[in-house]
């Protein structure tokens, strides 16, 4: 049976990112980026540029510095507008700091482009899900989103947590339950953190008290 709620009746604790793309950057020391006509002349050079530069920002948000992290993306978006990591990483710090609609268009543009980006297709999914503003929070854009994605990527935890996520704030609270449990088996099989681990469970409790709460009210 489907319910339809317009709120949340409690905000996650964590904010549902996928900052792990892989994590294939250049890992450089500190020191700061040659001037970039020069970088531009050594390709190889420019691409370390790029990977320092991305790692920045990835750390500034892992930091909760998000107002630092919005400035260092910005800028490598503007120098190197191409680059997935940069922009994922720009919308990421804009849904962080509640600016949904810089983050919609930055994120739907990627998406746009390039359309099998599952974790793309995840963090717009959360944005809906999630947004603290009910004019961009979407249970029913979350769940298609979150679905697409798994479409693509079937056993990745954080996409079942998003969808179960999607799926409360719609209101289908039983999907919501079914789509937690699947969440917390896949992070118990690949070792997800604690923290991760007692989130899902906490996704799931949840569920099973809201059908419990409408099953005793029909």
């Amino acid at each position: 049976m489907k319910y339809k709620t317009t709120t949340v009746n409690e905000r996650p604790r964590r904010c549902w990112v996928l900052l792990a793309l892989g994590m294939a950057w250049i890992s450089l020391a500190g020191g700061l980026a040659p001037p970039r006509a020069w970088s531009q002349q050594d390709p190889l050079r420019e691409q370390a540029v790029q990977a320092r530069v991305t790692q920045a920002g990835y750390t500034a948000l892992a930091e909760d510095r998000v107002d630092r992290a919005i400035r260092i993306f910005e800028q490598a978006v503007e120098r190197w507008p191409d680059n997935l990591q940069t922009r994922f990483g720009l919308g990421t710090a804009y849904i962080k700091l509640g600016r949904y609609a810089d983050a919609i268009e930055l994120l739907e543009a990627i998406l746009e482009a390039q359309p099998d980006e599952f974790f793309v297709m995840n963090n717009l999914s959360w944005l809906y899900a999630t947004a603290t503003d009910p004019a961009y929070r979407d249970g029913d854009k979350a769940v298609a989103l979150a679905q697409q994605a798994l479409l693509i990527e079937q056993n990745n935890y954080h996409i079942w947590g998003t969808l179960a996520e999607g799926h409360f704030v719609a209101g289908n609270f039983q999907r919501s339950g079914r789509a937690a449990f699947q969440a917390l088996r896949l992070a118990q099989a690949q070792n997800a953190s604690r923290e991760r681990i007692i989130e899902y469970r906490r996704q799931v409790r949840r569920a099973q008290q809201a059908v419990q709460a409408f099953t005793i009210l029909d």
